[in-house]
């Protein structure tokens, strides 16, 4: 908590963003389907099975890379447009994504996206 409340907020929200991606990548779809926002869930992925099935056919598979395109802030909501690709084919499996992390407080976070 203090590392995180010692960062600026685009560093924040990275560092938000990068805790989803990183239990995708690990394969921990229940830890990355508990950081989504509640109400996004009951709108597009009301059980993990669908959000699992979703992130295999959509999501780069393996470690990603992250290109940042632009962060907002907007009262406790940022908005970040990113560009996601396979670590290891940088050029073919590009999926552009604008996600909003909503911060409710140091290291507390909701994540939803663009689907």
């Amino acid at each position: 908590d203090n590392k995180i409340a010692g960062m600026s907020e685009g560093d924040r929200a990275k560092a938000y963003f990068a805790k989803f991606l990183e239990a995708i990548e690990d394969k921990d779809y229940e830890k990355a389907y508990s950081y989504l926002n509640e109400k996004y869930k009951e709108q597009y992925f009301p059980d993990i099975n669908t959000f699992e099935e979703y992130i295999k056919t959509d999501f780069p598979t393996g470690r990603m890379v992250v290109q940042y395109n632009k962060i907002e802030r907007k009262g406790e909501i940022f908005v970040i447009a990113v560009t996601l690709n396979e670590a290891n084919n940088v050029q073919e499996l590009q999926r552009i994504r604008t996600v909003v992390i909503r911060e409710t407080g140091t290291n507390q976070f909701t994540i939803s996206f663009s689907k």
